[in-house]
């Protein structure tokens, strides 16, 4: 008998039903983000394009990005403001280690240990949403690994706060 793990059908015939849902949700969810980030959005690109920082994508995309911004700070931005020098340097060389296939199990292993004696206890105060505490944001992130093109596409993010400033950055970032 086949496993099966998941299933977007449900008892439909076939998924279509879900990608039609999934796609009226999306542009829920975008026309949410252009009414109230619209506007940063097209003063990010207006950077960018100002800047020759990239080549511009579709607008879609940088929403996602402000998604994405809201998403790991909520989720790791403690554990980055806590993140010491000695336990960055570490994960960073572990990061790059998981590349090699063969040790790959027993880096993740220590990786793990390391996460959990670093970070076991985690503090649920309220962090400052400033430009260095998403620098931070992103140096933890980097050293983890885990996130290399959210990093690339952060650090945009990041010049542009420089630029236009702490309270166009905490409008943002939140």
């Amino acid at each position: 008998m086949k496993e099966i793990t998941y299933s977007l059908c449900k008892e439909n015939y076939n998924s279509n039903l879900f990608y039609k849902k999934l796609s009226s949700f999306t542009l829920d969810i975008e026309k949410l983000i252009f009414c109230t980030c619209g506007k940063y959005v097209k003063d990010f690109i207006n950077f960018l394009e100002k800047n020759h920082i990239e080549n511009i994508r579709t607008t879609s995309e940088y929403y996602l990005e402000i998604l994405i911004i809201g998403v790991l700070w909520k989720n790791y931005i403690n554990r980055a403001v806590n993140l010491q020098q000695i336990p960055k340097k570490i994960l960073i060389i572990l990061s790059y280690l998981r590349k090699y296939e063969i040790i790959k199990n027993r880096v993740d292993k220590k990786r793990g240990m390391i996460e959990t004696s670093f970070f076991s206890i985690e503090d649920e105060k309220i962090i400052d949403s400033n430009i260095n505490n998403f620098g931070k944001l992103i140096g933890y992130l980097d050293a983890i690994g885990d996130f290399r093109e959210e990093v690339k596409r952060l650090k945009s993010w990041e010049k542009y706060f420089i630029t236009s400033g702490e309270e166009e950055a905490k409008k943002i970032i939140l």
